[in-house]
C-alpha cells in the first residue's frame, strides 16, 4: 500500500503571524461588519455571511471576497515544521490548503520550488507547467484528478489552489458542488477507463490525518469517509488503515466514538504543544 498524508491547515498556524482568524477579521473590516463569529460557525458559513452582507451594503460581488482571501493566503509563510516534509517518505499528500507551502518544502529536495502539474478532465486550453505545450485536459473548476508532482511526492489540493481561484472551495455552494462530483466519481470509479483521484487513496491506501480538525461541517471529506465505512461494513471493500492524529486535550468522547465507528484509529499525543506533536509525528513517520 501507498503511504498517504492528509495535512490540514494546522501546520500553517505554527509560527505564522497571520492566521485564518486574522483573515476573517480582515474580511469583516472590509465590509465594516464588526460582529465576532463564534468558533462554532464554520468557515463556509462565515464566507456566505460576509458575501451576503457585503453584497447588501456595497454591492460587492463574490470575486471581491475571493481576491481578499487570496491576498490573505499569500501572507502565510512556511514554518520550521514545514521543513520536516523535506525528507518525507509519503508518496501522496492530500491537503485542504490552497497555498503551495507543502510544495515549497518538498522543493528543498532539489533546487528550490519546482513541481510538475498533472491535470485531467474539463476542456480548457492552457500551457502545461512542465512541457509548455498546450494542455486541453485541465480541471478548471474542481480538483478531483489534478495533482502536483514534486520530487517524488504527489500533492493533491482537494479544495483548490490559490493560483487557480475558480477551483477554491469557499462557501457552501462550492462544498455541495464538490460532493456532487465526488458522487459522480464513486459511481464510475470501477469502470475500465476511470481516472484516479485522491478519493481512491482514501478508500484503499494507508492514510495519516494530522493538522486537520475534521470538523463535522467538512462535508466533502465526511462524504468519502462515510462511503468507505459503509462499504467496509457491508463487506464490499477491505479495510485500509486510516489514523487520525490529534492532541489528547482536543479529543472529545463523541468524536472518538464516531471515528471508531468509521473504522478510523485515533492516535493521541499527550502534550500541550502542537510543535511537539508534529515533531514527534514526523520523527516516527518520515
Amino acid at each position: 500500500m501507498k503511504k498517504v498524508l492528509f495535512l490540514g491547515n494546522g501546520i500553517n498556524r505554527l509560527g505564522n503571524e497571520f492566521s485564518w482568524e486574522d483573515l476573517i477579521v480582515s474580511l469583516q473590516r472590509s465590509i465594516e461588519e464588526p460582529g465576532v463569529f463564534s468558533e462554532q460557525v464554520p468557515f463556509p458559513m462565515r464566507f456566505e455571511y460576509l458575501y451576503l452582507v457585503g453584497n447588501e451594503k456595497y454591492k460587492y460581488d463574490e470575486q471581491y471576497l475571493i481576491d481578499e482571501v487570496i491576498n490573505g493566503i499569500k501572507k502565510i509563510k512556511t514554518t520550521p515544521i514545514h521543513d520536516l516534509l523535506e525528507n518525507t517518505t509519503y508518496t501522496d499528500i492530500i491537503t485542504t490548503n490552497y497555498d503551495y507551502l507543502i510544495e515549497d518544502s518538498l522543493g528543498k529536495r532539489g533546487q528550490g520550488f519546482s513541481f510538475y502539474k498533472t491535470e485531467y478532465a474539463d476542456q480548457d486550453e492552457t500551457l502545461d507547467a512542465k512541457s509548455k505545450k498546450l494542455n486541453k485536459n485541465r480541471e478548471k473548476r474542481y480538483r478531483l484528478y489534478t495533482k502536483n508532482e514534486c520530487f517524488g511526492t504527489n500533492v493533491w489540493h482537494i479544495h483548490g489552489e490559490v493560483d487557480y481561484p475558480k477551483t477554491m472551495v469557499l462557501g457552501y455552494e462550492y462544498y455541495l458542488a464538490v460532493v456532487g462530483k465526488i458522487q459522480d466519481h464513486i459511481n464510475n470509479m470501477n469502470k475500465k477507463d476511470a481516472k484516479k483521484s485522491w478519493i481512491d487513496l482514501l478508500l484503499s491506501e494507508n492514510v495519516d490525518f494530522i493538522g486537520y480538525q475534521l470538523d463535522y461541517s467538512e462535508s466533502t471529506i465526511w462524504f468519502v469517509l462515510n462511503y468507505r465505512a459503509r462499504e467496509i461494513a457491508e463487506g464490499k471493500i477491505g479495510k485500509n488503515k486510516i489514523a487520525y492524529h490529534v492532541l489528547s486535550q482536543n479529543m472529545d468522547s463523541s468524536k472518538r466514538s464516531i471515528l471508531s465507528a468509521y473504522y478510523i484509529d485515533v492516535v493521541e499525543y499527550n502534550t500541550d504543544s502542537y510543535k511537539s506533536m508534529y515533531t514527534e509525528f514526523f520523527r516516527k513517520h518520515n
